[in-house]
């Protein structure tokens, strides 16, 4: 019988080779068939060096795995083709090819996930992408350094010498692999798909100019893709040694709707009452400290370094909020407009704390 089922899955297999070919001119694909991930390729030196940076970018992410020995490239017609389940990413095992049941997680989210920043597929506001793209979790290349799996590809719009807009982000694996969701909607599936095919989509132009580590806001590109190598947040914190309770509470709290959120963006599961007030209630407690903070008159017994540390979290914080508030809005949930009030007001006490620094 379980030779019976090993020999139906490979001749399955077969047919989808022959039957399935690489879809498009952009030659590299990753296909799921029932739960294996297929390769494939119409060169089989390229399929050899994929998989060996899906090996680092795996290895880079799950600190005590090793990926067993990489599988022979197998070829049939004008098609190569090898098994790469086993080495990648738990993140791409599970989603890859998957479509969300609602619409929300998007790419910046998906970014900001695999390199745990954030805790949970949802929603992510372009505002969010460009706060974290920066110290002091994450850095821009320079133009010397050597792309690694696993670093953040940003993809912008420039315009008189400024940064204008987030359009696309992404996640890096090789000269001719990304991994990404080209964007919010359910119709949109996590996809390991050509760093080319991606780049056309977004219209960023083939000139080298425009494709580098770093912006040069002096080119005359109008899309550019650069790249960022990032901390995980959970890094960050664990250096930070004066954190108010206010915003480890805060933290605890966003993390654990942030995973009941997911639940029902990724799976369809309905978001219970109290869930959904979670997201109000924390907001209002981050009010009351923030106004709380606007009043002190004295900032003399607190360094540098946690006023540091509570500027940018207080901003994380906000943002996530945000960003919840709108994923809220696409459920059409009766939650999202009192918890848009409370963190617009959130917004304006947070402003005044910075002026008052």
């Amino acid at each position: 019988m379980n030779s019976f089922f090993s020999n139906f899955h490979v001749l399955i297999f077969l047919i989808s080779v022959f039957v399935l070919p690489v879809k498009n001119s952009f030659a590299q694909t990753l296909e799921r068939i029932e739960d294996r991930l297929i390769l494939k390729d119409t060169n089989c030196d390229r399929i050899n060096k994929a998989q060996q940076s899906l090996k680092l970018w795996t290895e880079s992410i799950h600190k005590s795995r090793t990926c067993p020995p990489l599988n022979k490239v197998d070829k049939a017609g004008n098609t190569c083709f090898v098994e790469v389940t086993n080495c990648v990413p738990d993140h791409v095992k599970n989603y890859q090819g998957i479509k969300p049941e609602k619409n929300g997680p998007n790419c910046w989210n998906l970014s900001l996930v695999m390199k745990e920043i954030l805790p949970g597929l949802r929603y992510s506001t372009p505002e969010e992408m460009a706060f974290y793209m920066r110290p002091p979790l994450c850095r821009s290349l320079k133009n010397n350094e050597k792309r690694m799996p696993g670093d953040v590809g940003a993809i912008r719009g420039i315009h008189g010498g400024q940064i204008q807009e987030e359009i696309h982000g992404f996640i890096y694996i090789s000269d001719d692999l990304v991994y990404s969701k080209n964007g919010f909607s359910a119709e949109a599936p996590y996809e390991v798909q050509p760093l080319e095919k991606m780049l056309d989509i977004y219209e960023v132009s083939k000139n080298e100019e425009c494709r580098k580590n770093a912006i040069n806001l002096k080119s005359k590109c109008t899309n550019v893709a650069s790249y960022f190598r990032c901390d995980s947040m959970e890094s960050y914190l664990k250096k930070q040694t004066k954190l108010a309770p206010e915003i480890k509470a805060s933290l605890k709290s966003l993390n654990t709707y942030e995973q009941c959120l997911q639940k029902s963006s990724i799976d369809g599961a309905i978001l219970s009452d109290n869930s959904m007030a979670t997201i109000v209630d924390t907001t209002n407690a981050l009010l009351k400290f923030v106004e709380k903070e606007v009043k002190k008159n004295s900032k003399k017994s607190r360094t540098i370094a946690s006023e540091d540390s509570k500027e940018f979290l207080l901003g994380a914080i906000h943002l996530r909020i945000r960003a919840i508030t709108e994923q809220l809005f696409l459920y059409e949930s009766k939650e999202a407009e009192k918890a848009m009030e409370l963190s617009q007001m959130f917004e304006e006490n947070y402003n005044k704390y910075l002026k008052g620094k």
